[in-house]
């Protein structure tokens, strides 16, 4: 919120180092608009802090003007981007499985995932990361069957809308890219990909810059990612992110819980990739894959080279989560059709 209202950090700092008690009018005033702090100065105050690009911060101001300024308006605004979640996780699930069961086990999923639902009321870009996610792979997949102008341009709309959402957006990024160079891709899709992409690196480009004039700032507010994790229990927590959006109790998870969580899940993801490359949608299963695993690696990867904790956060791996969420539920969906191992699935959803 302080940075949605343009006040900058410093200014904050300066009352807190004061000393002595504080008193709470004086800090929840920084929580409120003023009218010496207009636009311009909330791009100022979003400059500051490269790593987050400015799309959801500049709706949240927005809707703070327009509607009620206060954080429940903000948090109202990441409930209706995680509503609006549901139907485009519908259209995608009917984009990667002509098998409507799909669809309904996917949404019913993530209508009741302890992941989206924090999110939903966190005001952060999180719930919205999601959402153009779904959205960028819906289109992609569009872009792929139809290859119109109109699919190209709604291709490249949800793209910088991802990029200037957040940076964690760049896996969906590469995961498209690598999809439309594998061996089937239907005749002038690389080309019609690759200048959709190239508009929306484009249209990035001016957030890039600002992000090489502050790579001072981004490395100081991102040092904590590359501190070791310490006593922290990573194997749990690293094992807990893919079980959060079906289960999630938190702190006080015992540790036997992914023992007992990441065979099942494993299990109905591989079902879940077998059932799509076999019946699936061409080119579904393989995006869901891919998207899978850019994220994973991406996250992992300078953790094990270099130490850090990149892969001890969950929201880095909200990409791969919806991956995982269409592959259980395909898997779900198999079991629930076979009338052997029709009541281990319903036990299971």
């Amino acid at each position: 919120m302080l940075r949605s209202a343009g006040y900058p950090v410093a200014e904050l700092d300066a009352v807190t180092a004061r000393g002595g008690a504080i008193p709470a009018a004086s800090l929840q005033a920084y929580l409120k608009l003023s009218p010496l702090h207009s636009w311009a100065d909330t791009l100022q105050a979003l400059a500051g802090h490269p790593e987050h690009p400015p799309l959801y911060f500049l709706l949240s101001r927005l809707v703070r003007e327009r509607l009620n300024d206060s954080v429940s308006a903000l948090r109202q605004l990441s409930a209706v981007f995680s509503l609006l979640a549901l139907p485009a996780l519908h259209r995608l699930s009917g984009q990667v499985s002509a098998r409507a069961g799909v669809a309904a086990v996917a949404v019913m999923t993530a209508a009741v995932s302890p992941l989206q639902l924090l999110y939903a009321q966190d005001a952060r870009p999180y719930s919205l990361l999601f959402l153009l996610t779904t959205l960028a792979c819906c289109a992609y997949l569009r872009l792929r069957r139809r290859g119109d102008t109109a699919s190209s341009w709604m291709y490249c709309f949800t793209l910088v809308s991802g990029l200037y959402t957040s940076l964690i957006f760049l896996v969906v990024l590469l995961s498209h890219g690598l999809h439309a160079w594998l061996p089937g891709s239907p005749p002038g899709h690389r080309t019609r990909w690759g200048i959709a992409t190239a508009g929306a690196t484009a249209a990035f480009l001016p957030w890039l810059l600002v992000m090489a004039q502050g790579l001072g700032p981004i490395l100081r507010h991102t040092a904590w990612l590359r501190e070791p994790a310490g006593s922290l229990p990573a194997p749990l927590i690293r094992s807990l992110h893919w079980s959060s959006p079906f289960l999630d109790l938190g702190d006080s998870a015992p540790a036997w819980l992914p023992l007992l969580l990441l065979p099942v899940l494993v299990v109905l993801t591989w079902i879940g990739i077998i059932v799509l490359r076999r019946q699936g949608e061409p080119g579904g299963w393989s995006l869901l894959m891919l998207l899978l695993l850019c994220n994973g690696l991406a996250v992992a990867l300078p953790d094990l080279l270099l130490g850090g904790r990149h892969s001890l956060v969950t929201r880095y791996l909200l990409p791969a989560s919806l991956s995982v969420v269409l592959l259980v539920a395909a898997g779900l969906e198999a079991l629930l059709h076979t009338q052997r191992l029709r009541r281990v699935g319903f036990s299971l959803l």
